[in-house]
């Protein structure tokens, strides 16, 4: 009995993968596409954004992956997070200034 129960169960999940159901739309979990912008202050006030879409299923890793970043806005589509660092920019540090003063 319990052999046939197991056998039922793989025929049923082989049929989801051959329909061209995942796992995550057969038992309703959506994957939800975010733009999130990021945007570095550096300490001679050059800013760096950047910007890249993410596909996110559980908020809550959304969000562990972006703890040391500071929320600025939220929408559905879109999330824009800062961040301010102690240190010059990069094309401060290739026009020759250095962090070390007299």
């Amino acid at each position: 009995m319990i052999k046939l129960v197991s056998n039922v169960l793989f025929a049923a999940f082989a049929l989801f993968l051959l329909n061209g159901l995942t796992y995550h739309t057969a038992f309703g979990e959506e994957v939800h596409t975010i733009s999130v912008t990021l945007e570095t202050i550096y300490e001679d006030g050059d800013k760096k954004v950047e910007t890249r879409t993410e596909e996110v299923m559980a908020m809550e890793d959304f969000w562990a992956k972006y703890t040391a970043w500071q929320l600025v806005t939220m929408s559905k589509e879109e999330v824009v997070f800062r961040s301010q660092v102690e240190e010059l920019s990069p094309l401060a540090i290739y026009s020759g200034y250095s962090t070390i003063s007299p």
